[in-house]
């Protein structure tokens, strides 16, 4: 739901993203919604996944997300912001995923936004609309960093 509140914005600045967003999904639903994609033909060279909010995420989802997505792709993270219980340690999953996997990067959502918190909306965890510009400007400068 994050990147449903941003996907205009992400549009705006990465004009070619296929975006498939949907409210409350978490990476335990990835490896299946990947796998899906690559039987369809659709899943990119480049892979954004923005699931770590509804989420305690551990080293082996992090694992089969990889797996699914394979070697020869690139993925970016972007990482939760909020007060939930399992953020800080899901985040700190995904800075290991980023040590551990050559391909990937994280788009650091929860250092921007932590310095910009009038861009999110009352529950504190939803961008609102100047949210939502930073959020897609997270994932852009991720993009810009991807080892080519």
């Amino acid at each position: 739901s994050v990147t449903l509140a941003s996907a205009e914005s992400i549009s705006k600045l990465l004009p070619d993203a296929a975006i498939d967003a949907e409210v409350s999904r978490s990476m335990l639903a990835a490896p299946g919604i990947l796998a899906n994609l690559e039987k369809k033909g659709r899943l990119r060279d480049v892979v954004v996944l923005s699931l770590a909010t509804n989420t305690t995420l551990k080293k082996d989802q992090v694992a089969d997300v990889m797996a699914a997505v394979g070697p020869q792709r690139q993925v970016i993270f972007v990482n939760a912001y909020g007060a939930r219980s399992w953020i800080k340690g899901t985040n700190k999953e995904l800075a290991r995923a980023e040590r551990d996997y050559p391909n990937v990067v994280v788009a650091d959502w929860s250092a921007a936004i932590s310095r910009h918190g009038e861009g999110l909306a009352a529950d504190g965890v939803h961008p609102n609309q100047d949210g939502a510009k930073i959020y897609a400007r997270v994932v852009m400068d991720a993009y810009t960093h991807l080892p080519r």
